[in-house]
């Protein structure tokens, strides 16, 4: 096998909870998180040496590139990775586009090479990247706790949809936990009924339990919840920001009405997508 390339899918967060902070500055989570059907496409080719193709991201400090540089680090193996990344995860999102492309990287090379990496040796890795790339690696509906390290995987959501809106503008995650970290008081998550709600296939349960405390810290919490409104106003079950910002999601019964709302709510310079729960966080879609 010389190549292969992979969808990366992009993350919700139902919940966002942040429970301390440890001694070292990193803040305990606790977090409902779902994969669905926005991808990123990862196409990796052995090389001599890592690059990558989109000039803007080819950097030594792009997730991409750690990732790969992180494989080989870790594996000793002194091949390269020739890298084209096709991106449809808006940036600055709070949908980890970039821990989606780090993941799908890691999980490419792991095959390329036939390292035979164990999923916890992988996501050790991906710890080393970024707190969302351990859930990336594995997807679908888990509870994931501490600093991202603990992924519990959960029973499959199988049922709803969602609509993601991303306004023009994004969020710098450092700055949302800069914003948490002055003191504001915020309402918490019930994460265990949240889990309770999705498991049982009721959706139009789940508002009175969502909660993003990054949300409500941003100081862009007056724009963020207009878009909720508007997407309550259409139908949704229930809607709120998701990670770090800026894209803002609501929960539908279905892909169709998911479409329907997405085809008519945008207003310009907004990104509008349709999705709906997927069971993995990188899939291979070819490989030669």
């Amino acid at each position: 096998m010389n190549q292969i390339t992979l969808h990366a899918a992009a993350k919700l967060n139902f919940t966002l909870d942040i429970t301390g902070l440890r001694s070292d500055g990193y803040h305990l989570l606790q977090m409902v998180m779902q994969t669905v059907s926005l991808y990123d496409t990862v196409t990796i080719r052995k090389a001599d040496e890592i690059s990558l193709d989109a000039e803007e991201l080819a950097t030594p400090e792009n997730l991409v590139w750690k990732a790969a540089a992180a494989f080989f680090a870790h594996t000793g193996i002194k091949g390269g990775a020739a890298i084209q990344l096709e991106k449809k995860i808006p940036a600055q999102a709070g949908l980890a586009g970039g821990s989606a492309d780090a993941a799908a990287v890691l999980t490419g090379l792991n095959l390329l090479y036939e390292t035979k990496l164990s999923m916890p040796e992988l996501q050790k890795i991906g710890l080393s990247l970024g707190a969302d790339v351990p859930y990336c690696l594995v997807g679908g509906t888990a509870m994931v706790e501490g600093i991202g390290e603990i992924v519990s995987p959960l029973p499959q959501l199988g049922k709803g949809a969602v609509v993601i809106i991303k306004p023009e503008w994004g969020v710098s995650t450092a700055a949302a936990f800069r914003a948490f970290d002055s003191g504001m008081p915020v309402e918490h998550p019930d994460s265990y009924q949240v889990v309770d709600c999705l498991m049982k296939g009721h959706p139009e349960n789940l508002a009175p339990f969502m909660r993003n405390v990054l949300e409500q810290a941003s100081d862009r919490l007056p724009a963020i919840r207009e878009i909720c409104r508007r997407l309550t106003d259409a139908g949704a079950f229930a809607a709120q920001m998701t990670g770090s910002g800026s894209a803002v999601f609501g929960v539908f019964p279905d892909l169709q009405t998911a479409k329907a709302c997405a085809e008519k709510i945008g207003l310009p310079g907004e990104q509008v997508f349709a999705a709906e729960p997927v069971p993995q966080g990188v899939f291979v879609l070819s490989a030669e």
